[in-house]
């Protein structure tokens, strides 16, 4: 059977984020979550509080495994968010209403960066998308969660459905997939490629991960589909450009895991990264 603890998903967020890592950033943010799942193992349930230190300490963890951190970057972000949930978390028992708070505060420190690191200082224009991207589907996200009713459920509610909550493979592509699609994104805007050149690096990434080339038309669509979004235009006109292009999987609501995590709710997942 398959455990739905917050520390297990957790770990699993981390060795996903490890996986599909093209940065630093996306390396510290595979330390973060696996910091977050070690402070929460054993936890049935998770208040504010409790939640707010296993944050304070999966930011200090993350900060840890740089040899050199540099403030101003990530790790700036995720500890002053993680300080503000310490520094609230104990007159705030609602999660909804200290997230709102926490995610306010994180804006502000990325609004910040420029006069922490030096190579931002240097630079008239800047540009850190990926995790203003991230803050922006974060604000979305609470705006639907505030609206959101909860249940719980108890063990004995599962005595007749152990069969079901068995992971089933689901062929959706995988990392393999979330990889080639970030290649080709990448690729896209650092090189600004002719519709054949991107073509034939979309071939090339397919055929590097071991994806059939009849999902060629499925990538296309998903580079048409970024190349109409304002980020896309903001990162063309960008004299600094960061490598971690944010990019979307859909996941469908395949198997019994989604809907325990999900709800009753049966769209499609996107997760960026």
């Amino acid at each position: 059977s398959f455990s739905f603890s917050f520390a297990r998903i957790s770990s699993i967020i981390a060795d996903s984020a490890l996986t599909g890592a093209r940065g630093n950033s996306g390396a510290i943010l595979a330390q973060f979550f696996q910091g977050l799942a070690e402070a929460t193992k054993g936890k049935v349930r998770l208040s504010t509080e409790t939640f707010a230190q296993a944050a304070t300490k999966a930011a200090e963890q993350a900060r840890n495994a740089i040899s050199n951190p540099q403030e101003g970057t990530i790790i700036t972000v995720m500890k002053d968010w993680a300080n503000h949930l310490a520094e609230n978390a104990h007159h705030t028992p609602d999660f909804v209403e200290l997230f709102k708070k926490s995610l306010s505060k994180a804006k502000d420190s990325l609004a910040k960066t420029p006069d922490k690191l030096m190579i931002l200082k240097k630079e008239e224009k800047f540009l850190f998308d990926g995790y203003k991207e991230i803050q922006k589907e974060c604000g979305q996200w609470m705006k639907d969660l505030s609206k959101c009713s909860y249940y719980e459920k108890k063990p004995t509610d599962f005595k007749d459905e152990e069969k079901h909550r068995k992971i089933r493979t689901v062929d959706v592509g995988g990392t393999a997939w979330g990889s080639t699609v970030h290649r080709i994104l990448d690729y896209l805007v650092k090189e600004d490629p002719d519709e054949q050149l991107l073509s034939l690096h979309g071939e090339r990434a397919l055929e590097k991960q071991g994806i059939s080339q009849k999902r060629k038309e499925e990538l296309v669509g998903i580079v048409r589909e970024f190349k109409k979004s304002d980020l896309y235009q903001r990162l063309k006109k960008a004299e600094l450009k960061y490598s971690e292009v944010p990019f979307t999987i859909n996941i469908e609501p395949a198997h019994p895991f989604y809907t325990e995590l999900a709800g009753q709710d049966s769209r499609s997942v996107i997760l960026s990264g």
